[in-house]
């Protein structure tokens, strides 16, 4: 019989432990159970069981379809760039990297979550279960790691850096592959005893990971940027909510035609529900007319608004900006809800922020409750220029005989200072289930800089005060 070391049995015990943090992925059938390794490594320990734990091969689907739509960099088209990268880092993995029940050493595991170092250092063994080294097959690389493979000790390593993450990864090889360390130096030193202490502050990679680090490293190349501000307000509109979301086109950021003077953009908005199903798309191609003259980054905008009609729940909201002629680009993604309006308690909608408010009975773009609004989305406004503000009160409990009386004013907080300005209180009438309120805002007396606006509505009848609030700048 051939005898085995000490070391031997503590490598493999170790080994077995690392390499499986948890034995939830028995619950997933076989064709099914690499992705349960994969969420592991690209998420967490956590998203990893909770796949694990669904019921059927559907759920499992739709969890791994929900999980890389959420981490799409571009959810307005139809690709996704990210998923891309991942099946790109599994396959490598799968090649350089494999490990029998868990597919892949932690070094694999790492390459699936941060992608490709930015600096590694190698070591490997000469009778190593991995004979061919990925990251270097040059003849005076393998002679160079010949002679420090003599003052390696038992085991071959590599140390992995990311300069993103500021952080450096050690790996020790063991008979099962290479795994996760605190502590190389002790290991390098070629003493057992020291290599033993070494294995014995082997990290289990993923959760360690998941607990302190990035869930995982990816970076989309948009090319250029195109910054644009957007907004969204919702407000109760036959049992649904009526979802505005306005933007702004830059006019000075923009390539122009020479021939007609016109720009020319893709604007996409895609929202998918809680479980990342597509509920409403809108695009459209624009060709703003140039502003001429000279016009500095911010100072001339086009404002935008898309209508989309929504049940109760939550939401992904994505809008993108594409400048056809440069190839410059915005994308935004934005998580809101919508409440049941139904319930019969008395709600608000969200408080609208517009440069111009204006009484109009028409039934266009930009007409609410009687009016027309011309939304700012950037919530950045001019010093000296004033503020309009719109909101809606629903579901009011009123009599004919006795209609209910209200106190409506505003007050203006500034983010910094302690100087509150609150505006007289105006008594409001309320004959009707639903009341518009707007008012208008100078801004004279506002020093540049950031602020909280508030709408403060006390019933005079219950003593109930209902606030709704948001934040704007004051800019020179």
């Amino acid at each position: 019989m051939k005898y085995r070391s000490p070391l031997y049995f503590m490598a493999f015990a170790l080994a077995l432990m690392g390499g499986c943090a948890t034995l939830n992925y028995q619950k997933v059938p076989k064709p099914e159970r690499k992705r349960y390794f994969e969420l592991a490594a690209v998420s967490s320990q956590k998203a990893a069981d909770e796949y694990a734990a669904l019921a059927d091969s559907t759920d499992r689907e739709m969890f791994w379809r929900k999980f890389w739509k959420e981490k799409d960099p571009t959810p307005t088209t139809q690709g996704n760039e990210r998923y891309d990268e991942h099946l790109r880092r599994v396959a490598y993995a799968d090649t350089f990297f494999p490990q029998l029940i868990t597919f892949w050493d932690d070094r694999g595991r790492t390459y699936i979550r941060y992608g490709e170092p930015d600096y590694r250092e190698v070591n490997p063994m000469g009778d190593a279960l991995y004979g061919h080294d990925p990251f270097d097959v040059s003849i005076d690389a393998d002679i160079e790691k010949g002679s420090r493979r003599k003052i390696s000790g038992t085991y071959g390593w590599e140390k992995w850096t990311y300069s993103q993450l500021a952080q450096t990864f050690s790996f020790l090889q063991r008979d099962v592959g290479y795994f996760l360390v605190r502590d190389l130096d002790a290991a390098k030193s070629g003493i057992a005893a020291a290599t033993i202490m070494s294995m014995q502050a082997i990290d289990a990679p993923m959760p360690t990971l998941s607990d302190t680090m990035a869930s995982d490293l990816y970076r989309h190349d948009y090319g250029q940027p195109l910054n644009f501000p957007f907004d969204l307000a919702r407000f109760a509109a036959r049992g649904k909510a009526e979802v505005w979301i306005s933007y702004s086109i830059p006019l000075g950021k923009i390539d122009y035609d020479t021939a007609d003077g016109r720009g020319l953009l893709n604007r996409s908005i895609v929202i998918f529900d809680e479980k990342m199903a597509e509920v409403g798309w809108e695009e459209s191609v624009l060709a703003p007319q140039g502003p001429g003259g000279a016009v500095k980054g911010d100072e001339l905008q086009a404002v935008d608004l898309v209508k989309f009609s929504l049940n109760p729940g939550g939401y992904t909201m994505a809008i993108s900006l594409m400048d056809l002629n440069s190839g410059k680009t915005g994308i935004y993604k934005y998580k809101f809800s919508v409440i049941d309006y139904k319930t019969g308690a008395e709600e608000t909608s969200d408080l609208l922020l517009c440069s111009d408010i204006r009484q109009d009975s028409s039934q266009g773009r930009f007409s609410k409750g009687g009016y027309r609004l011309i939304p700012q989305p950037g919530k950045s406004f001019k010093k000296d220029r004033d503020i309009y503000f719109y909101c809606e009160l629903y579901n009011i409990k009123y009599s004919p005989a006795e209609p209910r009386m209200l106190r409506v004013r505003h007050l203006i907080f500034p983010k910094k200072g302690n100087k509150v300005m609150a505006s007289q209180p105006v008594l409001i009438r309320a004959g009707s289930e639903t009341l518009a309120l707007t008012s208008g805002i100078a801004t004279g007396d506002l020093p540049a800089g950031d602020y909280i606006l508030v709408v403060e509505i006390w019933d005079q009848d219950n003593g109930k005060v209902k606030n709704v609030a948001t934040s704007f700048r004051i800019h020179k």
